[in-house]
């Protein structure tokens, strides 16, 4: 993907760069990061540690700004239409999946408004905003109804855009002023079982 763009874009101010999302590793140097829906795998640990990596690659003070699917939209199509009735048997809201390929079985985690909230606050980001965005543009319901199949004004999918902060550097201790929810250490996903806040339930086939 990377290369990709590369190619389509080029300028002197811009560099491009494949890895692993879930371990960046990059200096904490950036002044925001933007990421748009990318953080909708089917392992809620990976999705986790997605997150922490790019709370990481930002400076203290930076900002953080996504644009993320929610389990919500597709139920709230289903609900709302007659004729989308049938995506209501995608939609697994106690586990926050979406199946997309029905022939394989393959799904996303599309998060919930809480799940996600807590997930952003384990990972240390703070001041954290989010609201509901339309994907009502011209270009973007063309491209609903080209990927989806949604046809009708108000069949229009909706994500949450997220704004957050990285907490700036504590003038005594050189570290951040944010703790983990009652004072103590951040709580990590870290075994598969999501321990964190809101973890996801295990589903019958064990995966999270």
């Amino acid at each position: 993907m990377a290369r990709v763009a590369a190619e389509r874009l080029q300028h002197p101010r811009v560099a491009y760069c494949g890895k692993d999302t879930r371990a960046l590793e990059l200096t904490a140097e950036y002044d925001a990061a933007v990421v748009i829906n990318a953080v909708l795998s089917d392992s809620d640990v990976d999705n986790r540690a997605m997150l922490r990596s790019v709370y990481e690659a930002i400076r203290p003070g930076g900002f953080f700004i996504g644009l993320f699917p929610t389990i919500f939209a597709p139920a709230d199509i289903g609900f709302c239409e007659e004729r989308e009735r049938w995506r209501l048997e995608l939609v697994d809201l106690l586990h926050s999946r979406y199946c997309f390929d029905e022939h394989v079985g393959a799904t996303h985690i599309l998060y919930t408004p809480l799940r996600l909230r807590a997930i952003l606050r384990e990972a240390e980001f703070t001041a954290v905003h989010m609201e509901v965005f339309f994907c009502e543009s011209p270009c973007l319901r063309e491209e609903a109804a080209r990927a989806y199949g949604l046809e009708g004004d108000d069949a229009v999918l909706y994500e949450l855009l997220v704004t957050c902060r990285k907490p700036p550097m504590h003038p005594d201790r050189g570290n951040s002023l944010h703790r983990g929810l009652g004072g103590g250490d951040r709580q990590h996903a870290g075994d598969g079982r999501g321990v964190g806040p809101c973890s996801l339930p295990t589903s019958a086939n064990g995966d999270m």
